[in-house]
């Protein structure tokens, strides 16, 4: 599998694998939640070894970005486009972004739940194009134990931002909803 990561902020595209940072106590617990839901939507979407997977708003926010599309058909080199979109934000411009950039026969995978917002797409392109559009609330249980598994085994490595005590946490959500930061933190009781 080939991971595209669209920074939502920056409108970055990257093909690129980031290090990963040795995990300190509790960090394991933080990741093993954010390793769960990709393990679902990889299983929802039933995603191979083949495919290029596009997942908008790694990092948060919007997408407002007229390019997206040319810029991922020539990231995927073997087709039209990705043939897996996630999308985490759920603004109907990024769905409508990751839709359009999909490849034939692709699925969008939408995370959360989104209540009011829609994706307005004409019944024929699901048949034309083969695509579908996928629902995604959270991991099973058994996904969480495995995902554990994994990081204990150390098949899959802990990536959080580091550990802040609770009077830090008013702090990381203004930063975050600045567009200054994202990420996974353990709270220090």
């Amino acid at each position: 599998m080939r991971a595209v990561v669209l920074d939502a902020w920056g409108g970055e595209l990257s093909v690129e694998s980031v290090p990963d940072p040795e995990p300190g106590p509790g960090e394991g617990a933080v990741a093993a939640d954010g390793l769960a839901t990709p393990l679902h939507v990889a299983e929802r979407a039933a995603i191979d070894d083949c495919e290029t997977v596009l997942v908008v708003g790694a990092a948060g926010g919007t997408l407002p970005d007229p390019t997206l599309g040319e810029r991922l058909r020539e990231a995927t080199l073997w087709s039209d486009g990705p043939t897996v979109a996630v999308d985490t934000v759920g603004d109907p411009e990024t769905l409508d972004a990751a839709w359009e950039a999909l490849g034939m026969g692709g699925r969008l995978v939408t995370l959360t739940t989104h209540h009011q917002r829609a994706l307005d797409v004409p019944l024929a392109e699901y048949v034309v194009r083969e695509r579908t559009l996928l629902g995604s609330r959270y991991a099973t249980p058994d996904q969480v134990v495995r995902a554990a598994r994994l990081l204990a085994d150390g098949r899959v490595d802990a990536v959080t931002n580091g550990t802040v005590g609770l009077a830090a946490v008013p702090e990381l959500h203004e930063r975050i909803r600045a567009g200054e930061g994202s990420g996974a933190f353990v709270l220090e009781p």
